[in-house]
């Protein structure tokens, strides 16, 4: 087993670990989009706009806008493409670059938060209400 996980292995042109670094990390960001989607889901209160809305994030309407949005604004040292999700689960390398799975990571973790927070936020307002 420790073979495995420290790189002794290979498939292909790519080691074991680097391959299972991918799919944890896609596993990862596949999980956040899914929190996404049920944040907006919560927010719309209605089935067929919310799973409009998914089949639209899920096919790269926001790196359309975000990607208008960098040639509108351009930002030493910023990218709005460079903060979705979808540009990492499409983009991630196979091979383990630390910078960018960290970055990774990091983006979908935020967007766990703050779906999870603005979820959590319109429900208390719904009960009180």
């Amino acid at each position: 087993c420790s073979q495995l996980m420290f790189g002794y292995i290979s498939i292909g042109a790519y080691n074991m670990s680097d391959m299972l670094a991918f799919t944890f990390t896609q596993l990862f960001l596949n999980t956040a989009l899914c929190i996404v989607v049920m944040c907006i889901s919560e927010l719309l209160r209605n089935s067929a706009a919310s799973m409009a809305l998914s089949v639209l994030i899920s096919i790269g309407i926001f790196k359309l806008i975000m990607g208008k949005l960098d040639s509108i604004f351009q930002i030493d040292n910023f990218s709005f493409t460079s903060i979705i999700i979808t540009r990492y689960s499409t983009a991630l390398p196979i091979t383990y670059d630390s910078e960018v799975y960290q970055h990774a990571l990091i983006v979908g973790a935020a967007f766990i938060v703050i779906a999870a927070a603005i979820s959590i936020i319109s429900k208390v307002k719904r009960d009180i209400t």
